[in-house]
């Protein structure tokens, strides 16, 4: 149960008035790799009429007089009725000694207590001896630690003087974060010097500034696992700060030409041309192959919409076939009933990275004078005959959305081996223009370009992606080995000409009828992420109906659990532990 703000408060001083009393030995210690180096005693009330004690503190000090917000000439005395007043008999204040070889060296304490928000001041940070260096900042750690633990705190605060650069580099070590600054008016009365808050809108100009920092208490609780996210190094940084300060003018190109030169040379293609997202390329890519209004495309039931959106901006109508059970991409046998006379072009979609079996759709593409478009969208760095996706029909789209294996926030590439393919996208990306007349336009065109920002981030994410393809399926074997023997649970079959990058891990539920929704909701409690599979176009209602029962029981069943690239054993553990005991309890 949550403890309301008074309870918090009787348990807080209740700790801390324990620990000022003679008969609670107490000791923080101070560690380094492990090793005892010292340690924090708190100051107990038996110690205000311990004159080494006292005259050490007073001297502590002095010296240090000029750290504090309030300056004046320290004496014994003074330090004792400090001791007593403010230390000893307040209820929200603990003072610790800094021991290190059996000697004090400083101290510092905990202050100003607001119980509603549950936080402190960390106060009375002194370093009293040279030999203190390093140990203090093992100390503050120290006592750190122990407020969060013990005390419950939600965060800590500490004031510092702006000049004071020696302590401020202390606090940030102990990861301390400046908040704000705060201007102060310096008073001096009967030999007091004080360093008061100048209120907010005054016109009086500052003396000097106290820096307020802060340090939240991070608790190790477990982040949401995410479905997918890239990866970003510090290749990509240097890339792309290097476009922005440098990619203008007569370099305005320089990283998406490398980019596309690099790519086509990596898919194994003659020709690549960057776009603004995935959805251009296909949209690109239909309008160089000469589909228009009346023609018909097939394409899979169960794909994402943008391949059948790219069909109808053309004016043609998709037809949508079914998809294979084990593989999840386009049937063959249901794509050829498809087939009629105003057939024109064939998308076989590379569904979550897996390639679709391209001998067979080729050949029926010949057969009929078909042109085939691969939407490769999610399948960056697969290979079906040892051949790389996007190298295997006439023309492809890839995607470098957030999500994909290798991104650049959102955008695209067309790939060909086709010249006059590769010539008529360049023509239609460029308004129409006409090559030899500068700004005339010779037909309506179009403006899906990627930016040479977006270019350097994908270079680099291009220099890095065959890491992220053996880091996927690295992923799945962990999937695997730990699901795969649950009945009624199934993941897609790789078969021998098959190399899959598993972009997107799924699974289908087979065995489990009606359990994919608990499933996620439960998992999502968990904090991970799934998604459902897409929904078959056809059921959507400016869509033509289909019969495609693989395609929806597919989408009913299956689930994509999280398979980022920078997803850990220990995560992929932690998800598979909680599928298995929400599927068999």
């Amino acid at each position: 149960m949550e403890l309301t703000s008074r309870d918090y408060q009787n348990k807080v001083e209740m700790v801390l008035k324990r620990l000022k009393l003679d008969e609670v030995a107490i000791e923080l210690s101070i560690l380094d790799s492990g090793r005892k180096i010292g340690y924090l005693k708190p100051i107990h009330a038996s110690e205000i009429d311990n004159s080494d004690v006292i005259t050490l503190l007073a001297e502590w000090r002095q010296v240090n007089k000029d750290n504090f917000p309030t300056q004046f000439k320290v004496t014994m005395e003074g330090t004792k009725k400090w001791m007593d007043e403010q230390v000893i008999n307040k209820t929200d204040r603990i003072l610790f000694m800094v021991y290190s070889n059996g000697k004090p060296i400083g101290h510092m304490g905990l202050a100003l207590f607001n119980y509603h928000y549950r936080f402190c001041e960390i106060d009375n940070i002194v370093r009293g001896s040279e030999d203190a260096k390093g140990i203090m900042t093992l100390a503050l750690n120290t006592l750190i630690k122990w407020a969060f633990e013990e005390l419950g705190l939600s965060f800590l605060n500490i004031r510092v003087f702006s000049d004071n650069s020696r302590a401020i580099a202390l606090y940030q070590r102990c990861g301390f974060l400046e908040v704000k600054r705060i201007p102060l008016e310096r008073i001096e009365e009967n030999g007091i010097v004080k360093f008061i808050e100048i209120p907010y809108g005054s016109m009086k100009q500052p003396d000097r500034y106290f820096v307020l920092m802060n340090l939240q208490n991070r608790k190790p609780e477990r982040k949401q696992i995410l479905t997918a996210g890239p990866s970003i190094s510090e290749k990509e940084v240097e890339y792309v700060l290097d476009a922005v300060k440098n990619g203008w003018n007569q370099s305005w190109n320089k990283y998406l030409k490398e980019f596309e030169k690099r790519f086509a040379e990596y898919i194994g293609v003659k020709y690549a041309m960057t776009t603004s997202s995935g959805t251009g390329a296909l949209h690109l890519s239909l309008l160089a192959l000469g589909i228009k209004s009346g023609d018909e495309v097939i394409l899979p039931d169960l794909c994402w919409v943008a391949a059948a959106s790219a069909v109808c901006y053309c004016g043609a109508k998709p037809v949508f076939a079914d998809i294979s059970k084990d593989t999840w991409c386009l049937d063959t046998v249901s794509m050829e009933k498809c087939i009629t006379e105003r057939t024109k072009a064939i998308i076989p979609v590379h569904s979550y990275g897996y390639p679709c079996d391209m001998n067979s759709i080729n050949k029926i593409a010949k057969e009929h004078g078909l042109f085939v478009l691969e939407d490769a969208a999610p399948s960056m760095g697969s290979t079906y005959m040892k051949k790389k996706t996007g190298s295997l029909g006439d023309i492809a789209a890839f995607s470098f959305q957030g999500a994909k294996i290798l991104v650049t926030g959102e955008g695209g590439m067309i790939t060909t081996d086709n010249e006059n393919l590769y010539e008529r996208v360049l023509f239609l990306n460029g308004h129409g223009r006409d090559p030899n007349r500068k700004f005339w336009i010779k037909e309506i065109g179009y403006k899906y370009l990627m930016s040479n920002l977006q270019a350097a981030l994908g270079l680099a994410q291009l220099e890095r992606v065959d890491g992220f393809v053996e880091k996927k399926r690295k992923i799945f074997s962990w999937y695997h080995s730990r699901l795969s023997d649950i009945r009624g649970l199934r993941f897609v079959v790789e078969k021998p000409e098959i190399r899959t990058n598993h972009w997107m891990i799924s699974i289908i539920l087979e065995g489990f009828p009606e359990k994919r929704n608990e499933l996620m909701a439960k998992l999502k409690e968990k904090g991970i992420d799934t998604r459902p599979f897409f929904y078959p176009n056809s059921r959507f209602m400016f869509f033509e109906k289909a019969n495609n029962p693989v395609s929806y029981f597919v989408a009913e069943n299956g689930i994509n659990i999280p398979s980022g690239v920078n997803l850990t054993e220990e995560e992929v553990n932690y998800i598979a532990e909680n599928i298995r005991k929400i599927l068999t309890e």
